[in-house]
């Protein structure tokens, strides 16, 4: 059994290969050799769930601060358009 948040964050963080492992000049894909010859431990569905959960929620508090800084640099904007009219 696997969970499914954890292999999507094991993906996520496997991406730099991936793109090494890419062919193809219009769609790069990977070959299935590359895939099958990937190793790596899978912990037990419980620590998956509590890996997947611990770096869910630190997705979420990255999403969260990245839209803080995108309403700062909206009112700076704005700021700055109001003081230079």
């Amino acid at each position: 059994m696997r969970d499914k948040e954890f292999i999507y964050q094991f993906l996520l963080h496997y991406e730099p290969q991936w793109i090494t492992l890419g062919q193809g000049s219009t769609f790069t894909a990977i070959n299935a050799t590359d895939i099958k010859s990937l190793k790596f431990l899978i912990p037990i569905i419980k620590e998956q769930k509590k890996i997947a959960n611990c770096l869910t929620a630190l997705d979420k508090k990255i999403e969260a601060v990245a839209q803080q800084i995108h309403h700062t640099e909206q009112f700076k904007k704005g700021l700055l358009q109001k003081m230079f009219v």
